[in-house]
């Protein structure tokens, strides 16, 4: 009997085998499914780690663009405060000049301005601290170009190595533009590191609204100068027809344009009916001791513009150079004005017998001291003088 159940008893140990056996399988299947689980879950843990890691450096980028704006966007706002104040003279240039440079963080700001005529540019350095005797600057001529030419110069263009070491540090030059012109250049220097493509186009602004400041400081005082000048025609031409006994009224009117105009002397040299004899009919002179450079010169002065209708001016932004005599006297300009009389009838006759108009009555002359800077405006009130006087 006991043989009889030993198939059986076989044959169950068998069927349990086989079910340990799936059983095993079927937990290790678990076991795999589990491990890949976990893997799975390690991998999406490193994902969102590396999602979690590019957000924040996203963020941060962000946050720094942002800070970077606004402190450019407060940059520009003191700026254009800054340039509310008129840009009428170089103290306020300078106080403008010297907050760009504190506000990206440069040790020195200059600015080159072209002003034009016989002044000609006007070069301002500004160290941050007075005390800084070694600040860097840039070259004058590197200004000029870039006042001239209009195209921004840094250290970091190639071509401006040579300059770079000059300098020492790092610099940027832009041109101050206003309505396509260029009015002059504005460097800032020492900021420690090169200019970022962002802080030059910044500093190419600045540049902009600096030179829109400055043109319309211009326009303002080439008003209010053209006023100034039309009220002394008005006085001038209100003096000469004034009744005045004894020619009192020339002498007051020439007195006034020397006055108005810094001259050194003004003097109206009359011409007789025969062209030949030239004398100093009046004259105001603001020399110490009463001095006329050109008391003398009379003949000659008037031989000069003869022929003329228009104004001769010698010196340097005349059509020829300054007698030396008069050079040496400290004078720096001398203008020559015909004063033309519309007489048709009067005539004279010369040595052949032929009569010929004669219009030219005298000259007036007038003088200016070394540095007066006078231009075409300024010769322009002379000019205007004769006509009055002519009437």
């Amino acid at each position: 009997m006991a043989l009889g159940a030993l198939p059986l008893v076989t044959l169950a140990l068998h069927i349990r085998q086989q079910r340990v056996a799936a059983i095993q399988r079927e937990l290790a299947a678990r076991v795999a499914r589990l491990s890949a689980a976990q893997e799975g879950l390690g991998a999406s843990k490193e994902q969102l780690e590396r999602w979690d890691h590019a957000l924040n450096e996203e963020v941060e980028r962000q946050t720094g663009a942002l800070q970077e704006r606004n402190r450019y966007l407060s940059i520009v706002n003191a700026v254009s405060f800054a340039l509310s104040e008129p840009m009428d003279d170089p103290s306020a240039l300078e106080r403008a000049a010297r907050l760009f440079a504190r506000l990206l963080g440069a040790r020195s700001a200059q600015a080159y301005h072209l002003r034009g005529g016989i002044l000609g540019a006007f070069h301002l350095v500004v160290p941050i601290d007075a005390a800084d005797i070694h600040a860097p600057q840039v070259p004058e001529s590197i200004m000029r170009a870039v006042a001239e030419g209009g195209r921004p110069l840094s250290s970091a263009d190639p071509e401006c190595a040579e300059v770079r070491a000059a300098v020492g540090e790092a610099f940027a030059v832009v041109p101050l533009i206003a309505k396509g012109c260029q009015l002059g250049a504005l460097a800032l220097s020492g900021t420690g590191g090169e200019w970022t493509d962002a802080e030059r186009h910044l500093l190419l602004l600045i540049g902009r609204d600096l030179g829109v400041a400055l043109e319309t400081a211009g326009l303002f005082r080439d008003v209010l100068a053209t006023a100034q000048r039309e009220r002394l025609i008005a006085e001038v031409v209100r003096i000469l027809t004034a009744d005045s006994p004894g020619g009192r009224a020339v002498d007051a009117a020439l007195a006034l344009l020397a006055e108005q105009s810094g001259a050194a002397a003004v003097a109206f040299l009359a011409v007789d009916r025969s062209g030949r004899h030239v004398s100093v009919q009046s004259y105001a002179t603001r020399q110490p001791g009463g001095e006329v450079w050109i008391r003398d010169s009379g003949p000659a002065l008037a031989g000069l513009v003869r022929d003329r209708s228009t104004a001769l001016v010698l010196g340097p932004a005349g059509e020829s150079p300054l007698p030396g005599r008069l050079a040496g006297l400290g004078a720096e300009t001398l203008a020559l004005i015909p004063v033309i009389a519309r007489r048709v009838a009067d005539t004279a006759v010369d040595r052949t017998g032929a009569q010929r108009q004669r219009s030219i009555v005298g000259v007036l002359a007038a003088v200016s001291p070394t540095w007066a800077g006078w231009d075409e405006a300024l010769i322009d009130i002379f000019t205007r003088g004769a006509m009055a006087l002519a009437h």
